[in-house]
């Protein structure tokens, strides 16, 4: 992603399926209402905040509607926008607007952009899409909007396995998957988690370690790629009466923050659906995510054996951790497939990728069997 906007005196013009992206003119503000902003948006394209365009049919034709990219915010993320004059919707300016918009900023070398609208525009929904943005993420409100440039774009939703995108399946997944979050909950209150904290739970399943934590937090926001899992987090939270938990459907990768660095990150048994390099980059994501100092409470399905000895480990992780019954434990079909179709990796591996990514590692440990590991983190990146 561009560190920023390219600053300029003079508003290119940018020429995309019949539509002209250009500079705002004097004349266009009798038609917006407001001179101010004509040369509000001057101004912002001088310095790089954002870029501003008026959308047209032609270079002298009248104004349409504007689109526009702000630089990025705290999280890195730039952000787009746009609006279409009523009289001119209904002819695919909109849509064809916001693509020349994303072709100039891949020009710019721009490799994401982000957007949100309302749920309840479909409209715009739809024009986004069409557009070239896909749904990464949802809360009561919102839809978040992700495009990419890359050709290497990973869907976090296939990868979550498709026993968690079931209602069924995750219906029962407390049971199956039961946890009690008193520890990881001690170990971030002893790192400063308090009232005035805001925490982001990543991959938060049917939401037992977010709503344990609320009581404790300012804020926390509990994001999971899975609709069915978002649906259950949501349920849990109004019979909790839990109003400071925000449920996001996202994976980390497409993950829209809003708002400023967060006090806290935890993510238990999320990071071993992504395959190794795209961990790399989750994890640099969430160092982003994180004021300076922040913790990162990491656990998950990590070998902490030699490569050598991987047939044998797995082999008797397996042994030792089979369940005969699929409704309270995962069984040895379950575990293999594990294995066979997912991404667990080694501590070896994944300590040197916490590291690359800005974290310190000030606490870690390995289960006995050799076969699961848990990391207390901080951010030690500037």
């Amino acid at each position: 992603m561009a560190a920023s906007l390219p600053p300029t005196d003079v508003v290119p013009t940018v020429e995309h399926d019949g539509i002209v992206l250009c500079a705002l003119e004097r004349r266009d503000a009798r038609r917006r209402g407001c001179e101010r902003q004509i040369a509000d948006a001057a101004r912002r394209w001088r310095t790089g905040e954002q870029a501003i365009f008026a959308v047209r049919e032609s270079a002298d034709g009248p104004l349409a509607g504007i689109v526009d990219v702000r630089a990025p915010g705290p999280d890195g993320a730039i952000r787009a926008s746009w609006t279409i004059l009523p009289g001119q919707r209904g002819r695919s300016i909109g849509r064809r607007a916001v693509e020349a918009l994303l072709a100039w900023c891949a020009e710019q070398g721009i490799e994401e952009v982000w957007a949100h609208v309302e749920r309840t525009n479909r409209a715009s929904a739809r024009l986004a899409m069409h557009a070239g943005f896909r749904v990464v993420g949802d809360d009561d409100r919102w839809l978040y909007l992700r495009w990419t440039a890359s050709a290497t774009d990973i869907d976090e939703t296939a990868l979550a396995g498709p026993e968690h995108l079931d209602p069924a399946y995750v219906a029962g997944y407390d049971r199956k998957a039961a946890f009690d979050p008193a520890e990881d909950l001690a170990v971030l209150r002893s790192r400063g988690l308090g009232a005035d904290s805001t925490l982001i739970d990543i991959g938060a399943g049917t939401g037992t370690f977010a709503l344990a934590a609320a009581p404790y937090c300012r804020r926390v926001i509990a994001i999971d790629v899975s609709p069915a899992m978002v649906a259950a987090i949501r349920a849990r939270a109004v019979r909790a009466g839990a109003d400071n938990v925000v449920v996001v459907q996202a994976g980390v990768l497409g993950y829209a923050h809003d708002g400023g660095p967060v006090d806290a990150i935890y993510t238990r048994n999320a990071l071993h659906h992504l395959p190794d390099p795209w961990k790399a980059i989750a994890l640099r994501r969430m160092a982003g995510l994180l004021v300076q100092g922040g913790t990162l409470r990491l656990r998950d399905l990590v070998f902490s054996f030699p490569a050598a000895d991987a047939e044998s480990g797995i082999r008797r992780w397996i042994d030792a951790t089979a369940s005969e019954d699929a409704a309270v434990g995962w069984t040895r079909a379950e575990l293999e497939a594990h294995v066979r179709d997912e991404h667990s990796t080694f501590t070896w591996l994944l300590e040197p990728m916490l590291e690359q990514a800005g974290f310190e590692i000030v606490e870690s440990a390995y289960a006995p069997i050799g076969a699961y590991a848990d990391y207390t983190c901080i951010t030690s990146r500037p």
